[in-house]
């Protein structure tokens, strides 16, 4: 009842714009706010009022700063997928495997290989002892997981 009275209010008094737009975003934050999300810019309310789906990436800045890989997931037929658990948490290309591959070379397999090896400007390097990206972290950790596929099947990306 509160917004239909402060729309109709508007629309006899346009003057009133303003106070609506913040009342309704202090609203919208007011609510987010009941449900522990965080908010830093009042405006941010409107557009997230439109959002249905939210997508978020985890970059590890809390923990290693190193993404990896942790589950890849393939076709096994048409509407059934299959998934693998991928062993390894740093950009160090020796650590980790892809667990429970089978022996056969399974081209859906490959072809993700073939995408995470190919379709990625990130790269690997060897600095001070340790393993960095360079680049998109999340292609990094793509790119460190296509090796053990690589070796496994024997195939060539070129």
């Amino acid at each position: 009842m509160m917004k239909v009275a402060v729309a109709l209010a508007v629309a006899a008094i346009p003057e009133g714009l303003p106070a609506v737009i913040t009342t309704c975003l202090a609203l919208g934050t007011r609510r987010m706010a009941e449900e522990n999300a965080i908010v830093r810019k009042l405006p941010s309310v409107e557009t997230l009022g439109c959002t249905s789906v939210i997508c978020s990436d985890k970059t590890g800045t809390l923990t290693t700063n190193q993404q990896s890989v942790v589950r890849l997931v393939g076709v096994q037929a048409p509407e059934e997928l299959r998934t693998f658990v991928v062993s390894g948490t740093s950009y160090d290309p020796r650590d980790g495997e892809v667990l429970g591959l089978p022996d056969v070379v399974d081209m859906n397999l490959q072809s993700i290989a073939q995408v995470c090896a190919l379709c990625n400007d990130a790269g690997i390097q060897y600095k001070s002892g340790g393993f960095s990206a360079v680049g998109m972290p999340t292609e990094a950790a793509m790119k460190v997981c296509c090796p053990y596929l690589y070796h496994h099947f024997h195939v060539d990306f070129a």
